[in-house]
């Protein structure tokens, strides 16, 4: 992709995050003039992507990208929903027992449960992503196991096929998985291929699956497929939750916890 077009899709990643962006603004974080700008915007804007209101910029919220996301930055993803993001991972902590055997997939959310579960639970950790490595790694009451190969710094994950073989030996007594989208038709989806057969042995190989992730996950869709909603049995989120995501989770007889 040329430098104008890796420019607009940041722009519209700044502006999901940060609604109400003037061109002035905009042309001095991008380091470009404010015609450069302006014509980035008015091309977002016949795109639907943006609207432009007495000179900045606005995300409009029903632009086609809203319910398929294509890109993923576990970096800038770790900036979103905090205060959702660390009520669920504390909640997450809490259900870890001693002797446990835990998996912990890659996320910004699965990212809050370590650092809040205390020293008096001991319990083995396998995990493949450096971020809850390094949650993990100062812990004395923590067993840490880490799967290694290649490593993926979007989403921080290391990833190859003995990562994967050894994970499907191992039979732990809970996965936490993430998601970047959970949608009732196409299922729960994440953004990379790469991931797919990582989390797919992770919950072949335990008997608590797990789905934390907050409720702006859910209604989207990823390019990347790797289980069915009715595949877990118990759902974490925040209290934002859709009231139509809670009858649809109830009516496929998972447990649901809003925090």
């Amino acid at each position: 992709m040329n430098k104008k077009g890796n420019r607009r899709k940041e722009i519209i990643k700044l502006l999901q995050m940060r609604n109400g962006v003037t061109i002035k603004e905009l042309a001095g974080l991008f380091n470009v003039s404010e015609m450069t700008i302006r014509r980035d915007l008015q091309v977002l804007e016949s795109e639907s992507f943006v609207n432009l209101v007495h000179g900045a910029a606005i995300y409009n919220p029903q632009s086609n990208s809203d319910k398929m996301i294509k890109e993923y930055n576990l970096v800038t993803a770790k900036s979103r929903n905090n205060e959702s993001k660390n009520r669920i991972g504390k909640f997450a902590a809490g259900l870890i027992e001693n002797n446990d055997y835990i998996i912990i997939d890659t996320g910004s959310t699965t990212e809050r449960i370590i650092p809040n579960v205390g020293i008096d639970r001991k319990f083995t950790l396998l995990c493949y992503g450096s971020n809850i490595m390094l949650s993990a790694i100062s812990k004395p009451n923590i067993k840490l196991i880490m799967g290694g190969g290649d490593y993926n710094p979007e989403t921080m994950m290391f990833t190859s096929i003995y990562n994967t073989d050894y994970i499907s030996t191992v039979r732990a007594t809970k996965v936490f998985i993430s998601a970047a989208g959970v949608d009732e038709k196409f299922g729960v989806t994440c953004m990379n291929s790469y991931e797919i057969d990582v989390k797919k042995a992770a919950m072949s190989s335990s008997v608590e699956k797990i789905l934390v992730c907050d409720s702006s996950k859910f209604g989207k869709v990823t390019n990347a497929y790797f289980a069915e909603v009715e595949e877990f049995d118990m759902i974490i989120t925040d209290k934002d939750l859709d009231p139509k995501w809670e009858e649809i989770i109830n009516e496929k007889k998972i447990k649901l916890v809003k925090v």
